[in-house]
């Protein structure tokens, strides 16, 4: 998950705020499915889980639970949108 995410969520502007659109669609209903192109990996979003597969020979990148990606994703962004990059303290969940 981290090199799939790393490597297409790349500003918090663009990419970023497209991974945080299709979070939200799975959430509300409005999506039950989401494949997500990126730069290197395609992302495969449903309510319950998340799972990559890379376009270059990476291979799978594994599966997550949706909570898991949502929390990853949100974190990740909130740090790209920070000029100082300063470390992001994030409480796990149960």
């Amino acid at each position: 998950m981290c090199a799939a995410i790393g490597e297409d969520v790349q500003s918090a502007e663009g990419s970023g705020a497209t991974a945080l659109e299709e979070i939200r669609q799975i959430e509300s209903g409005e999506s039950a499915y989401i494949e997500s192109d990126g730069n290197a990996w395609v992302t495969y979003i449903t309510p319950d889980k998340v799972w990559f597969e890379g376009l270059y020979s990476q291979g799978e990148g594994g599966e997550v639970s949706f909570a898991q990606y949502k929390l990853a994703v949100q974190t990740y962004v909130r740090f790209l949108a920070d000029p100082e990059h300063k470390p992001i303290e994030v409480e796990f969940p149960n």
